[in-house]
């Protein structure tokens, strides 16, 4: 008569298996933890997400890249690059403004850092006279949640109205912080000199690269300005 041998499985499988008391305890716990996490876990359509990042731009009227770098980016770069958190440095000098970007350590609070840079810049008196009040802001993450899009049978000025209406009404509730127009280009400042109206008055236009100084307003909406003549 032949004898018949067991063999005994040996492994975590094994043990759960031979204990359906431990296994269902386990499931059960696995099972009540996950729907305490889907309760409790942070949810956010958009997260916030902190870039550390502080943006410098100046604008120079009529200024070619050259001399926005000369006159604006190094002078700023100079004033900066001292102060502690800042860990690097990116400059870029376009026709007619200069932009600064700071990256600043997560160490550092980024606010004292904004500050300290403010007090830096707006200290700084040798910029070119052509150049307007620095702008210096945190850079923020803008997600855009809802796209609005206006098309017909309009002028690109028509349009271009409308859609700034509708930017001002959105900006009016309570729940909206922040619209922006995309997808027509900017007004332009058109200025016409007759040169007949210059000869009765004995006087001649005198080309420059330079824009139209004293910008003014008139009620009917026409932009006037007043140029350079000889």
């Amino acid at each position: 008569m032949q004898k018949l041998t067991t063999t005994r499985e040996r492994g975590l499988i094994a043990w759960f298996a031979s204990n359906h008391v431990a296994a269902n305890l386990l499931m059960w716990f696995i099972i009540v933890a996950g729907l305490i996490s889907v309760l409790t876990i942070r949810k956010q359509t958009t997260p916030e997400i902190d870039l550390n990042l502080i943006r410098i731009q100046v604008p120079y009227l009529g200024a070619a890249p050259q001399e926005v770098e000369e006159g604006v980016v190094v002078k700023i770069e100079e004033a900066v690059q001292d102060i502690q958190g800042i860990v690097e440095i990116q400059s870029r000098a376009s026709e007619g403004v200069g932009t600064v970007t700071l990256e600043i350590s997560r160490d550092r609070d980024i606010n004292e850092v904004l500050t300290l840079v403010k007090t830096r810049v707006d200290a700084i008196a040798t910029f070119p006279a052509l150049t307007e009040k620095p702008v210096i802001f945190k850079l923020e993450p803008n997600t855009p949640v809802i796209f609005l899009a206006i098309h017909g049978q309009l002028d690109d000025r028509s349009r271009k109205l409308i859609a700034q209406d509708m930017r001002d009404e959105l900006l009016l509730m309570p729940e909206i912080s922040q619209v922006d127009v995309y997808g027509d280009e900017a007004f332009e400042i058109s200025v016409e000199v007759s040169e007949h109206v210059l000869r009765q008055y004995g006087r001649r236009w005198r080309a420059s690269s330079r824009p139209p100084t004293r910008p003014t307003r008139s009620t009917s909406g026409i932009w006037s300005a007043t140029g350079a003549c000889a």
